[in-house]
């Protein structure tokens, strides 16, 4: 009896094994179905994911207001919170407001927490870490944007606004030379390299750059009244009588001339101010 027992359970397990086998085919077909759903509902999920940030991101984009559009990025944040780029425009728009420093700092810092190779938000972020007087924290952004872009020249050169602070101006000075190197009309470079130039006593050298500078911007005011101050500056050392009085002349002229400029800019920007409240 026991033997025909063991043959009996040997003969069912045959059959249940045969009988698996006649049935694997379909288990296969619906674990391929079910898995098949499953990616075709992450991929509806995804693309519907998409299809929202894709909506605010336009919305935020076309918003002329940067208090609106940091809320559009807001919103997208609180939904989305791993989109980097998210960051980096909220930050853009506060900077546009000239506020929230610390509220820019904290986004780009995001930004660049989702996406280390961020280089738009590392060179932002070394702007702001100059406002706030983090020269030494500046340099170091501006070192990870030249490592990732090499012929950045506005990398260069707000390296070279940040060393002069810290008071390495020649190091500086090689800065502002590889930012013209980079842009042959870089304009701020060219009137930080002849302040730094000015400040170090080579008056002919910043008389140089500023005059670079004014060729590239005709009558900048700023380049004007830099250039009042080297024509003094050569006055006070010129022992000449008659070339003194030249230097004199010449330095007068520029300051006239910012003078008119500054009171053009002034009246334009009241003009505005009367046609905002207007509108208002």
């Amino acid at each position: 009896d026991t033997k025909n027992e063991a043959n009996l359970a040997k003969e069912q397990a045959k059959k249940s094994v045969e009988a698996f086998e006649k049935i694997q085919p379909q288990v296969d077909s619906v674990k391929e179905q079910v898995i098949a759903a499953t990616m075709q509902a992450q991929k509806a999920e995804e693309a519907a994911k998409d299809a929202k940030v894709s909506q605010l991101f336009a919305q935020a984009l076309n918003e002329e207001d940067p208090s609106k559009a940091i809320e559009l990025y807001t919103q997208l944040i609180e939904q989305y919170p791993d989109t980097a780029v998210a960051y980096y425009n909220r930050g853009c728009q506060k900077g546009i407001l000239h506020e929230d420093l610390e509220g820019q700092l904290n986004d780009y810092n995001k930004a660049i927490e989702l996406n280390p190779n961020f280089i738009e938000a590392l060179f932002n972020r070394g702007n702001v870490k100059i406002v706030l007087n983090d020269n030494a924290g500046a340099i170091a952004d501006f070192d990870r944007v030249i490592a990732l872009a090499p012929n950045n020249g506005e990398a260069y050169n707000n390296r070279g606004a940040a060393k002069s602070m810290l008071g390495d101006k020649y190091g500086a000075m090689a800065d502002y030379d590889k930012a013209i190197e980079l842009h042959s009309n870089y304009l701020a470079a060219y009137m930080s390299r002849g302040n730094l130039k000015y400040g170090l006593g080579d008056i002919n050298g910043a008389l140089n750059d500023i005059n670079k500078a004014l060729e590239i911007v005709p009558n900048y005011p700023k380049a004007l009244e830099s250039r009042a101050k080297c024509y003094r500056k050569m006055a006070e050392a010129e022992q000449d009588d008659e070339k003194k009085s030249a230097w004199i002349a010449k330095a007068d002229a520029d300051e006239i001339l910012k003078s008119e400029f500054d009171a053009r800019a002034k009246a334009q920007k009241e003009r505005i101010e009367i046609l905002n409240n207007i509108q208002l």
